[in-house]
């Protein structure tokens, strides 16, 4: 019931609606439900005040340290908030958690299909990440992971068509092979 409230309030884009239903339900919950924390720092970040969102993806992330929702929504902050070195760090553990630890998360599992999109999409963040801190190099192999798990039946809920990710995957590489020819003068 929450769920069907929590998406008409989505689809409106009515976030102090949704954290006033969500709230409520934290009281019933007495307070430490990881889960509606989550979906708090969620209507945060999609309505730009990305330092609250912040501050309830981490208080989340203090009763489950392991949610990968969670921890989405911490990336999602520090993108936002240009703490890029930040966010590459969680989206690295992302990346390299096992599979079956996201399927054994006990609230928080996930199916396999669920799992290889959030990880495909994880190396598409992370390569806007490096990019955005000028690591042009690292960009372009995390961007190559995007495309290799999408050619391999990953879907992506963040990347471009898969003719527009290899056309920039092109201008990354003559531009990092620009560069570098400038560097060595």
């Amino acid at each position: 019931m929450i769920h069907d409230k929590l998406y008409r309030l989505h689809d409106k884009k009515d976030w102090v609606g949704a954290r006033k239903l969500l709230r409520r339900e934290m009281r019933i919950a007495e307070g430490d439900s990881h889960w509606l924390m989550t979906k708090i720092a969620q209507t945060y970040n999609l309505e730009g005040k990305y330092a609250r969102g912040l501050a309830w993806s981490r208080r989340a992330l203090a009763i489950v340290p392991t949610c990968p929702t969670a921890r989405w929504e911490q990336v999602y902050s520090l993108c936002s908030l240009r703490r890029h070195a930040e966010a590459v760090r969680v989206l690295r553990v992302l990346i390299r958690r096992p599979v079956r630890s996201y399927l054994d998360a006990g609230d928080c599992s996930k199916s396999k299909a669920w799992v290889r999109t959030f990880i495909t999409d994880c190396y598409h963040m992370l390569a806007w990440e490096e990019w955005l801190r000028g690591r042009h190099a690292e960009g372009l192999k995390a961007q190559r992971q995007h495309l290799r798990r999408r050619l391999q039946g990953s879907r992506s809920e963040l990347g471009d068509s898969l003719r527009e990710t290899r056309a920039g995957i092109r201008t990354a590489q003559a531009m990092i092979r620009e560069k570098r020819k400038r560097q060595r003068g």
